[in-house]
């Protein structure tokens, strides 16, 4: 399958955007990136996941944005894009190139909403998107929309470094596919809720429970908002998960 190749055509950016908040080093500002330069902006066609197809999106350069208004960005070690409905999504400084990340503002001739979904979602007032992309490329980053805040920070430092070898794993896979809903002592999103203070979620519910609900939620409560995961995490890699949470509870963290 051949990449989608984006198109970046520059313009003056002549409309007021929404505002957004931008933190480093514990230090707070509402910024306005209508005032960035004129090659920051572009109007640009991507591989969309949640469209599961070609969308073209006019939009602000990710790296362009943070120099401006962060110069000391890449000092840092991730960001952490906070969206209006709490999830919380986490890029990699090392892993971020210029003209590969953009904040997408508006979506030419469209509704800047999700249309495909059963009650259309705006995605304003940002919606983080990636360029360059194959299908299968694009599925694996994270694509948050109604941005609110970019929070630039160090690295997340190792937790459990003396744990077993499949609490680690449980734990890194908690980061990839948990912790953007959910908080564990307060870190993390809050989509969904918080699953070791004060009380940790292994306690108040079965194990066997637990494991399918991470696997398919509607299989034990109808209409649940959690997605399955069935599909993206191994039983094996399901129980890693479960063990993770066993042993924070266990150590009394």
């Amino acid at each position: 399958m051949r990449f989608l190749i984006p198109t970046l055509l520059l313009f003056a950016c002549t409309r007021s955007l929404p505002p957004l908040e931008i933190e480093i080093q514990g230090r707070r500002a509402v910024v306005d990136p209508s005032g960035l330069q004129r090659d920051a902006f572009a109007t640009i066609s991507v591989h969309d996941p949640y469209l599961a197809g070609p969308a073209t999106y006019d939009a602000i350069e990710l790296t362009a944005l943070l120099s401006q208004f962060a110069p000391d960005w890449q000092k840092e070690g991730r960001l952490l894009f906070k969206c209006a409905d709490g999830y919380l999504a986490e890029v990699s400084v090392a892993d971020l190139k210029p003209r590969q990340a953009f904040l997408a503002f508006n979506r030419p001739g469209e509704e800047f909403h999700l249309n495909n979904a059963a009650t259309p979602i705006s995605l304003s007032p940002y919606y983080l998107i990636w360029s360059g992309d194959s299908p299968a490329t694009a599925q694996g980053r994270p694509w948050p929309y109604q941005v609110l805040q970019i929070r630039i920070t160090a690295l997340a430092p190792e937790p459990l470094p003396n744990a077993p070898p499949p609490v680690r794993l449980g734990e890194r896979l908690f980061r990839q596919k948990c912790q953007s809903c959910h908080q564990l002592g307060g870190i993390g999103g809050s989509v969904g809720p918080e699953l070791h203070r004060p009380v940790n979620v292994t306690r108040y519910w079965k194990t066997s429970y637990l494991e399918q609900w991470i696997a398919n939620p509607s299989a034990i409560r109808q209409g649940a908002r959690m997605p399955a995961f069935s599909g993206e995490l191994s039983a094996k890699e399901i129980g890693h998960i479960v063990r993770y949470l066993e042993y924070l509870d266990r150590q009394g963290r």
